[in-house]
């Protein structure tokens, strides 16, 4: 009876440990399932049928000055038709035809006339590329709809206005990144997740080329989170790798920015020279590259910081592929 009392203090705290050392758990199992609310825009490779139509696709986008954007060209094309039918780009509704009432060339030429017209439109405005994709299947108000309210493409606004258009009324809608994000609906005006659609199909990684630029723990991935600062729901174009260490350059270039803005604080910006590009961004002011340098992978280009639109010392790593950004995680293998 004795041992029995002399033991009961150590029973209680070992079952207030337990109870402790599990609520410690769920609390961090609530925090990062309730921050998890990004729609997943893993990349996916374009079909063999949309390939067939590059060259077309490349003549216009160059007699329409929007060379930059072939890849987001070839994505328009494998979400309205996969590549197969006549109306590839879906462009008939454009010029207020009916439904496949275009031939292929003539569907990528005003497709693609079509999405220049949006480039030019969101650039006069200082918008986002992302405000042009997301109004190539909404129509040009979206782009005033975007002006009107912080100049930046976010999610939320591309629901808000296709809630507005449609009076509310919802679809069923089996997309995997609707299912994701809302269960598997939208709004029966336009398709809100047009950006998603087509970001998925700009993440095509060429393996081997690209190394880790710094050493830390991934953060935040690439894709639709709910920012940090703004407090609203918008695209990440690159991961966020915590650390305090070196950064280098992950693959072969030249410095075509070594400077600094608001959002990236310090940042470095290489050009590798086949359409693909690299920025390192919220970096320490002491930059150790200059513009017009030629820099060899794995040359370091700076330290970690917290410069610029920022919670914490960090690199922000983005790729672009063609003037489009696309996710890193594939390329340097994570």
């Amino acid at each position: 009876m004795r041992l029995k009392i002399l033991l009961l203090p150590y029973l209680l705290f070992f079952c207030v440990s337990i109870l402790l050392a599990f609520s410690i758990v769920l609390l961090f199992s609530e925090e990062e399932s309730g921050s998890s609310s990004n729609i997943n825009v893993a990349g996916t490779s374009i079909s063999q049928e949309v390939e067939t139509h590059r060259d077309t696709v490349e003549h216009y986008a160059r007699e329409y000055e929007i060379e930059d954007h072939i890849s987001i060209l070839l994505a328009i094309i494998q979400v309205e038709s996969g590549g197969t039918g006549a109306d590839v780009m879906q462009a008939s509704e454009s010029l207020n035809l009916p439904p496949n009432s275009l031939s292929t060339e003539e569907s990528i030429e005003q497709g693609t006339k079509y999405f220049s017209e949006l480039i030019q439109s969101v650039e006069e405005q200082d918008l986002d590329v992302d405000t042009a994709i997301q109004a190539y299947n909404f129509g040009g108000a979206f782009i005033d709809y975007v002006a009107e309210r912080g100049n930046e493409y976010s999610f939320d606004l591309a629901e808000a206005f296709a809630r507005e258009q449609a009076d509310g009324n919802q679809v069923t809608y089996s997309n995997p990144l609707a299912v994701e994000e809302n269960g598997g609906w939208r709004y029966s005006y336009g398709n809100m997740f047009y950006v998603p659609l087509i970001h998925q199909f700009l993440n095509t990684p060429s393996e081997g080329e690209w190394i880790r630029p710094a050493e830390g723990m991934v953060t935040s991935p690439f894709g639709y989170r709910i920012h940090p600062i703004y407090g609203d729901r918008r695209m990440h174009t690159g991961i966020d790798i915590a650390g305090s260490g070196p950064i280098i350059a992950a693959r072969s270039g030249t410095v075509v920015a070594a400077s600094y803005n608001r959002g990236l604080g310090y940042f470095v910006q290489l050009d590798h020279g086949d359409g693909y590009q690299s920025v390192y961004g919220h970096m320490q002011p002491n930059l150790q590259v200059s513009i017009g340098d030629t820099i060899e992978q794995g040359q370091r280009l700076g330290t970690m910081g917290t410069t610029g639109t920022s919670t914490g010392v960090h690199l922000d790593f983005k790729i672009l592929k063609d003037g489009d950004y696309v996710d890193p995680a594939p390329y340097i293998g994570l």
